[in-house]
């Protein structure tokens, strides 16, 4: 009895069956680990993700369009009412030299109903060529400068000079800040 045992054994583990098991158990293994082997090239070989620091400055607010990821703020203290944000002149919203090379300074507040429509009677007044004005109010100051509002969140931006308004403009794509 035992010796039939040990043939039915025999031929169960040398049967086209149990043959076939193991052949797409070792394919099975051997993608999994060609699957971890290509998470970890990924990994160690992916171009790093820009920095979430600026996207929610210490103030509270969250800037719009691309802003957040390319710049870095700061609040500007106790008695400060924004934050004061800062995009490297190597940044890639700044490609092309439309900064002139420089750094990309800017302040970042959230402002009441009645400041923010002080602050858009005084840019309309100016001199400053306006680019939309609607629920989001953008217009380039006659230095170029960007000045940006959006009246329902009192988002309110106003950047350093550029190169030239057709830089500005140009920011004014790249980064999100005309829809």
């Amino acid at each position: 009895m035992r010796a039939a045992t040990e043939a039915i054994e025999t031929v169960a583990d040398h049967s086209p069956v149990t043959s076939l098991v193991k052949q797409w158990r070792t394919v099975f293994m051997g993608v999994m680990v060609l699957g971890v082997l290509a998470v970890l090239l990924v990994c160690v070989w992916s171009p790093k993700l820009p920095s979430l620091q600026g996207s929610i400055p210490v103030g509270g607010t969250t800037l719009p369009g691309a802003l957040g990821p390319a710049a870095t703020c700061r609040h500007t203290g106790a008695g400060g009412d924004g934050d004061q944000c800062v995009i490297a002149g190597g940044d890639a919203l700044l490609s092309g030299g439309i900064s002139g090379g420089r750094d990309l300074t800017f302040v970042d507040q959230v402002v009441s109903a009645g400041r923010a429509s002080d602050e858009l009677r005084r840019w309309r007044s100016d001199g400053s060529t306006v680019v939309a004005d609607g629920a989001v109010f953008v217009a380039i100051s006659p230095s170029w400068a960007i000045r940006y509002a959006d009246i329902g969140s009192g988002v309110r931006i106003e950047t350093g000079s550029f190169v030239s308004s057709s830089a500005a403009r140009t920011f004014l794509l790249r980064s999100g800040l005309l829809r």
